[in-house]
């Protein structure tokens, strides 16, 4: 069997079904389009260099997300994607404050969503 038919049948990624309701990865939702979009990740992430290779020369080869001024500017990117990929967009929090990348969005408390939510 050749290469290009070997790759031709093989299956790198599972397919996207259908679903009303569907639980992803911040990164499984790239291209996707969204009636409703509920975010709830804490943002910025700690960036992530790799501790086996020299910092200078991740930096150097532009590896992405390696310090937090990368995973901020990453972080601002996702929210603006999702906010175009979702006619509705929700980023919901844990704690008493939002993060900086969505504290200047409307608000909502829990309640007024969910009419039996009770603390």
């Amino acid at each position: 069997m050749d290469l290009q038919r070997l790759l031709a049948n093989s299956i790198f990624a599972p397919a996207v079904t259908r679903a009303p309701i569907q639980i992803l990865g911040y990164l499984e939702t790239n291209s996707l389009k969204f009636d409703h979009l509920w975010a709830s990740e804490m943002w910025p992430q700690s960036a992530s260099a790799n501790p086996f290779v020299p910092l200078s020369l991740q930096e150097s080869a532009g590896v992405p997300r390696i310090n937090p001024g990368h995973e901020l500017e990453f972080a601002e990117s996702m929210v603006r994607q999702w906010q175009g990929q979702a006619r509705t967009c929700v980023f919901s929090y844990a704690g008493e404050g939002a993060s900086p990348l969505i504290s200047h969005l409307n608000s909502i408390k829990a309640e007024a969503l969910i009419p039996a939510y009770r603390r």
